[in-house]
Protein backbone atom coordinates (compact mmCIF):
# COMPACT_ATOMS: atom_id res chain seq x y z
CA UNK A 1 0.00 0.00 0.00
CA UNK A 2 1.49 3.67 -0.88
CA UNK A 3 1.11 5.76 1.88
CA UNK A 4 2.58 10.04 2.17
CA UNK A 5 3.75 12.09 4.66
CA UNK A 6 3.68 15.93 4.60
CA UNK A 7 6.64 17.09 6.25
CA UNK A 8 8.88 19.93 6.24
CA UNK A 9 11.99 17.58 5.66
CA UNK A 10 12.85 14.63 3.29
CA UNK A 11 12.50 11.79 5.68
CA UNK A 12 14.12 8.54 4.36
CA UNK A 13 12.90 6.43 7.14
CA UNK A 14 10.21 7.03 9.78
CA UNK A 15 11.14 7.68 13.03
CA UNK A 16 8.15 7.84 15.94
CA UNK A 17 11.52 9.29 18.41
CA UNK A 18 10.69 12.41 17.47
CA UNK A 19 7.10 12.55 17.62
CA UNK A 20 5.30 15.42 19.44
CA UNK A 21 2.63 14.61 22.36
CA UNK A 22 -1.07 15.70 22.20
CA UNK A 23 -1.26 14.73 18.61
CA UNK A 24 -4.79 13.29 16.65
CA UNK A 25 -4.07 10.40 17.55
CA UNK A 26 -1.43 10.80 20.37
CA UNK A 27 2.52 10.12 19.60
CA UNK A 28 3.39 8.90 16.35
CA UNK A 29 4.43 8.92 12.81
CA UNK A 30 1.12 9.27 10.52
CA UNK A 31 0.72 8.49 7.35
CA UNK A 32 -2.22 8.79 4.91
CA UNK A 33 -3.13 6.81 1.75
CA UNK A 34 -4.82 10.11 0.56
CA UNK A 35 -2.49 12.10 -1.42
CA UNK A 36 -4.91 15.16 -1.69
CA UNK A 37 -4.81 15.34 2.18
CA UNK A 38 -1.35 15.06 2.13
CA UNK A 39 -1.05 17.67 -0.27
CA UNK A 40 -3.70 19.96 1.74
CA UNK A 41 -1.31 19.49 5.07
CA UNK A 42 1.67 20.14 3.24
CA UNK A 43 0.00 23.11 2.73
CA UNK A 44 0.57 24.62 6.23
CA UNK A 45 4.34 24.70 5.99
CA UNK A 46 4.61 26.34 2.86
CA UNK A 47 1.80 29.54 4.48
CA UNK A 48 4.26 29.43 7.60
CA UNK A 49 6.98 30.26 4.88
CA UNK A 50 8.84 27.09 5.27
CA UNK A 51 9.56 24.13 2.77
CA UNK A 52 7.02 21.34 2.02
CA UNK A 53 7.54 17.62 0.87
CA UNK A 54 5.39 15.02 0.87
CA UNK A 55 7.14 11.53 1.33
CA UNK A 56 6.30 8.30 0.13
CA UNK A 57 6.49 4.93 1.53
CA UNK A 58 5.39 1.22 0.72
CA UNK A 59 3.67 -0.07 3.49
CA UNK A 60 4.08 -3.96 3.24
CA UNK A 61 2.38 -6.60 5.88
CA UNK A 62 5.23 -6.94 7.70
CA UNK A 63 5.47 -3.14 8.92
CA UNK A 64 2.08 -3.38 9.63
CA UNK A 65 2.44 -6.47 12.34
CA UNK A 66 5.28 -4.58 13.58
CA UNK A 67 3.68 -1.70 14.39
CA UNK A 68 0.26 -0.40 16.00
CA UNK A 69 -1.66 1.05 12.94
CA UNK A 70 -5.17 2.64 14.10
CA UNK A 71 -7.34 2.94 10.84
CA UNK A 72 -10.41 4.74 10.39
CA UNK A 73 -12.56 4.39 7.28
CA UNK A 74 -13.61 7.62 7.18
CA UNK A 75 -14.59 10.50 9.52
CA UNK A 76 -17.17 9.52 11.85
CA UNK A 77 -18.08 10.03 15.47
CA UNK A 78 -14.78 6.97 16.59
CA UNK A 79 -12.52 8.97 14.38
CA UNK A 80 -13.81 12.51 16.06
CA UNK A 81 -13.83 10.87 19.91
CA UNK A 82 -10.28 9.22 19.36
CA UNK A 83 -8.76 12.77 18.19
CA UNK A 84 -10.35 14.50 21.35
CA UNK A 85 -9.23 12.45 23.85
CA UNK A 86 -5.64 11.84 22.33
CA UNK A 87 -5.53 16.18 21.81
CA UNK A 88 -6.43 15.83 26.08
CA UNK A 89 -4.15 13.49 26.86
CA UNK A 90 -2.56 15.64 29.41
CA UNK A 91 -5.73 16.09 31.06
CA UNK A 92 -5.39 13.41 33.95
CA UNK A 93 -8.53 12.18 36.42
CA UNK A 94 -10.91 12.76 33.92
CA UNK A 95 -12.95 9.75 32.75
CA UNK A 96 -13.59 8.93 28.99
CA UNK A 97 -17.45 10.25 29.26
CA UNK A 98 -16.49 13.01 30.89
CA UNK A 99 -14.00 14.08 28.42
CA UNK A 100 -16.29 13.26 25.38
CA UNK A 101 -19.35 15.47 27.25
CA UNK A 102 -16.53 18.81 27.84
CA UNK A 103 -15.19 17.88 24.47
CA UNK A 104 -18.68 18.23 22.68
CA UNK A 105 -20.01 20.90 24.44
CA UNK A 106 -16.87 23.31 24.22
CA UNK A 107 -16.23 26.23 22.21
CA UNK A 108 -13.44 24.88 20.57
CA UNK A 109 -15.74 21.83 19.05
CA UNK A 110 -18.76 24.57 17.80
CA UNK A 111 -16.07 26.16 16.09
CA UNK A 112 -14.89 23.35 14.61
CA UNK A 113 -18.19 21.75 13.59
CA UNK A 114 -19.91 25.42 12.40
CA UNK A 115 -16.65 25.98 10.40
CA UNK A 116 -15.81 29.43 12.11
CA UNK A 117 -12.14 30.64 11.52
CA UNK A 118 -10.85 27.37 10.03
CA UNK A 119 -10.60 25.73 13.45
CA UNK A 120 -9.88 22.59 11.66
CA UNK A 121 -6.72 23.40 9.99
CA UNK A 122 -5.75 24.77 13.06
CA UNK A 123 -2.34 22.73 14.89
CA UNK A 124 -2.89 20.07 17.36
CA UNK A 125 -1.04 21.90 20.09
CA UNK A 126 -3.14 24.99 19.08
CA UNK A 127 -6.44 22.93 19.56
CA UNK A 128 -5.80 21.29 22.54
CA UNK A 129 -4.05 24.42 24.45
CA UNK A 130 -7.76 25.90 23.75
CA UNK A 131 -9.04 23.10 25.09
CA UNK A 132 -6.90 22.74 28.01
CA UNK A 133 -7.56 26.99 28.70
CA UNK A 134 -11.44 26.28 28.16
CA UNK A 135 -11.33 23.25 30.52
CA UNK A 136 -9.17 25.35 33.18
CA UNK A 137 -11.93 28.02 33.07
CA UNK A 138 -14.66 26.05 33.71
CA UNK A 139 -13.09 23.92 36.65
CA UNK A 140 -12.47 27.26 38.35
CA UNK A 141 -16.08 28.39 38.00
CA UNK A 142 -17.30 24.94 39.22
Amino acid sequence: MKVFHASKYIIESPDVKHSRDLLDFGKGFYLTSLIEQAKKYAQRFLFQGDKAYLNQYILDEEIRQEYKIKEFASYNEEWLDFVSLCRLGKQTGIALDDALDFFYSSNVYLMISKGIADMHCRSDGYLAELLKEEWEKKSKIA
